[in-house]
């Protein structure tokens, strides 16, 4: 039997395994200059869900991590993030959407990886409830500083990282990435890229809302990051390609507008001839490096 093994820290490597003394070797290591250093270590989190349940997140430790120091974490986002600490990325600045795993790890942050558990007609609040859960939790972990907090999402993960900050203040600075910032605008928007209606997409895909907008006013309104931009008190770092039509781009615009009137902490970056995830290296790098010095700004500006 040939196989493939990997993780977060560990480059692929090519396996044979004989089935009959079920001994294996390496016939090929990816990457193997990597395995000299230290990538981190992890450990699995619970924290409980809204229901009691527990759910479970992955806490990545700093590279050449030290017992007594504080170090500052970055919460990653999406739906089930736990599991990518199965998947292998190099560290690198060309990323689709600016964030790197092993980037953050070897220049001194923990990465937080959460599950999160949704309710119906409830998207935001639901992300919000197991966010901070789980990093009420790691924060019993003494090495973390709790002044010293970032949160980023993409897509989905970006509506969520918006949504986050207009309801908590745990975080130093954060930053969505093609996000929906107004249920209500993008409820009656069409998605270009799919030739169809957005509506579908609040009420049974992802946002999981169950019945229009029509029905459910309030809720929309709710679980909306810009109806709630007053609350923001988050440095927030907004992103998106500007033709971008599968979560439309002026989304980003709305907040930003809005953050701006009202004199909100926080950046715009729009990228020409860019869609939903960055595909130019040229514009991968730029958006990696801001997202980092974002995070080194407010993250880590102070510390010795």
């Amino acid at each position: 039997m040939i196989f493939k093994a990997y993780r977060y820290n560990l480059p692929p490597s090519i396996h044979v395994l004989e089935l009959n003394n079920k001994l294996s070797k390496i016939l090929y290591q990816i990457n193997a200059a990597l395995l000299d250093y230290d990538l981190g270590q992890d450990q699995v989190v619970h924290y409980p869900g809204q229901d009691g349940d527990m759910q479970r997140g992955v806490l990545i430790y700093p590279a050449n991590f030290q017992t007594g120091r504080k170090y500052p974490m970055i919460v990653y986002i999406y739906e089930q993030t736990a599991e990518f600490v199965n998947s292998y990325n190099s560290p690198t600045q060309y990323s689709y959407t600016g964030f790197n795993i092993l980037n953050f790890v070897t220049k001194d942050y923990f990465v937080l990886l959460p599950d999160i558990v949704y309710r119906q007609q409830n998207p935001g609040y639901s992300a919000l409830q197991s966010v901070r859960a789980a990093v009420s939790e790691v924060l019993k972990n003494k090495s973390v500083d709790k002044n010293r907090i970032g949160l980023i999402g993409h897509s989905f993960g970006g509506y969520e990282t918006a949504y986050i900050t207009t309801q908590s203040n745990i975080f130093a600075a954060a930053v969505a990435g093609a996000p929906v910032t107004d249920l209500v605008s993008w409820y009656h928007d069409v998605a270009w890229d799919w030739k169809r209606d957005q509506m579908w997409r609040i009420e049974s895909q992802q946002y999981r809302m169950g019945a229009s907008f029509y029905d459910l006013k309030e809720q929309y309104n709710k679980n909306s990051p810009l109806y709630n931009v007053q609350q923001l008190n988050t440095p927030l770092l907004l992103w998106a390609g500007k033709e971008d039509y599968n979560v439309n781009w002026s989304q980003s615009i709305y907040m930003h507008m809005a953050m701006k009137r009202l004199h909100k902490k926080g950046k715009l970056l729009l990228f020409k001839n860019e869609g939903h995830n960055i595909m130019n290296p040229d514009n991968q790098e730029l958006l990696s490096k801001e997202i980092e010095e974002w995070f080194d700004t407010f993250c880590k500006k102070g510390m010795e």
